[in-house]
């Protein structure tokens, strides 16, 4: 599973910068 493989290879880091990036859109379009 490619998008899995490519998760993994990513480091702590990079996961918690993605997860912030997401969370932080959320939150924006839902106050638009």
């Amino acid at each position: 599973y490619f998008k899995g493989t490519v998760w993994k290879s990513l480091s702590g880091k990079e996961k918690q910068t993605i997860c912030l990036s997401l969370y932080y859109s959320i939150n924006w379009i839902r106050e638009l």
